[in-house]
């Protein structure tokens, strides 16, 4: 039996912000969003690289998540928070601003700001999803079942059946 891959499954692409944002813009009245350029590196700045994403991150997640509120990172590496309590988004802004040395523009009032925030979502760019990890292996036939199980045979293979020749069938001579 002639066995093949099927062609390869397409990664997944970035997604545009902007539509998610159009659906979560009705709830979020009242609360603020604060969008936060990619963070480099100055010379001046208490932190550097790396370990300022990750605070820059953590300062606007508390403040997120204190309003039910979420953090939008972008392919381009800019931070949006979204439905923040106006209150505590300021104050995350301000300690982001002295960490980094970055001065950030206002928060966006919802929905009085709700135009100039879609202008800035129409060029943000989420990153594509995580592909889900391969399940646990079970050791024996049972995980081989399981594994079997997971699998979409229709998208990994494909056959090509072989064809026995009819007795006294005469084919090609070579």
């Amino acid at each position: 039996m002639n066995v093949r891959l099927a062609d390869p499954i397409r990664p997944p692409m970035p997604a545009p912000l902007r539509p998610r944002l159009e659906r979560l813009l009705p709830r979020l009245e009242g609360r603020v969003a604060l969008a936060v350029p990619p963070l480099g590196a100055p010379d001046s700045a208490p932190l550097a690289g790396a370990a300022r994403r990750r605070m820059a991150r953590l300062l606007l997640q508390d403040a997120a998540e204190a309003g039910n509120g979420q953090v939008f990172e972008t392919l381009d590496g800019s931070l949006l928070l979204l439905g923040g309590l106006p209150r505590l988004v300021r104050q995350a802004a301000a300690a982001l601003e002295a960490l980094s040395g970055l001065r950030l523009g206002p928060p966006w009032l919802l929905p009085r700001d709700a135009p100039a925030l879609l202008a800035w979502a129409d060029h943000a760019l989420l990153p594509p999803p995580l592909p889900t990890p391969p399940p646990p292996a079970m050791p024996g036939l049972a995980g081989l079942d399981a594994r079997l199980a997971t699998l979409a045979p229709e998208r990994l293979l494909r056959s090509c059946p072989l064809r026995r020749p009819l007795k006294g069938a005469r084919g090609p001579d070579l």
